[in-house]
């Protein structure tokens, strides 16, 4: 796919959409023409600490990248907080929370994740 010659922007979309005991992890974006468009690994955040789950330190946040936005459709009340939208998380403490499959991510650093299974624990 070529970019027109006199575009400014792009805007990339992607939905998940899942049920229980699912979750999607996204790390090191890049989007590469003659030269990168887009290189995001989502190392650059603020992190906050626990909200709802026992984790120490600062590991998760609903504040996305700069240029990045997220939306988030049919998010029922309750819930782990953290985890009640797309959420960059520290990987290595993501897969800490409850194994479900996690021990199989390779992230390092920050990750974006969506994880419905971790969120309905609590409601």
């Amino acid at each position: 796919l070529r970019a027109p010659a006199d575009a400014t922007s792009v805007q990339l979309r992607f939905s998940a959409s899942s049920g229980n005991n699912w979750w999607v992890g996204i790390d090191n974006v890049q989007v590469v023409e003659d030269f990168v468009l887009l290189d995001e690994d989502f190392d650059n955040v603020k992190l906050n600490t626990k909200l709802d789950e026992d984790v120490d330190g600062e590991y998760w946040t609903h504040d996305m990248p700069d240029g990045w936005t997220s939306t988030n459709v049919g998010t029922t009340p309750g819930g782990v907080r953290e985890l009640s939208m797309w959420t960059v998380l520290r990987a290595d403490r993501y897969t800490g929370i409850a194994n479900q499959g996690r021990s199989n991510v390779c992230a390092k650093g920050n990750m974006l994740v969506a994880d419905s299974d971790e969120y309905d624990d609590t409601s």
